[in-house]
């Protein structure tokens, strides 16, 4: 009762457990593949999709992207974000959305105050926007990887 996908470089249908590793596999997707959604996930599976990461299982959708270098000296260029794009964003989180006419995704920190949301550049010499009804969040980092080699 194994499949094709169970064999394929030992990682599982997306979202599988392995019950001896509890892992499961999240694509590593661009930043402008984040735009596309669930749907786009949900249609990713190891017989269409070539980079996935193994991740300790959550049970839920994540998927990865790999930082660029605007996002130095926070990540070093080739840092894998792992990213949920169910969890709701919190104060203090670091987190991607998407700005109108945007292309792709861009990592923002989210600052609460009082009632005000704001997103913060990675780069301090830039200036924070105020998060609106426009703006989307497509998910929040909750882990990063970085392999030095």
């Amino acid at each position: 009762n194994t499949s094709v996908d169970d064999l394929y470089a030992g990682i599982g249908k997306p979202g599988a457990t392995h019950p001896q590793l509890d892992t499961q596999s999240v694509p590593i997707i661009s930043w402008n593949d984040c735009l596309k959604g669930n749907d786009h996930l949900n249609d990713l599976s190891p017989s269409n999709w070539d980079k996935w990461l193994s991740v300790d299982f959550l049970g839920r959708r994540l998927y990865a992207l790999i930082t660029k270098p605007s996002m130095e000296p926070i990540f070093s260029v080739g840092t894998i974000l792992v990213v949920d794009p169910q969890m709701k964003a919190k104060d203090g989180d670091l987190i991607v959305v998407y700005y109108p006419n945007s292309q792709e995704g861009t990592l923002r920190k989210l600052t609460v105050d009082g009632p005000n949301q704001l997103l913060a550049p990675l780069n301090p010499n830039l200036s924070s926007d105020e998060l609106t009804d426009k703006i989307k969040i497509l998910g929040v980092v909750i882990q990063s990887r970085y392999t030095y080699e």
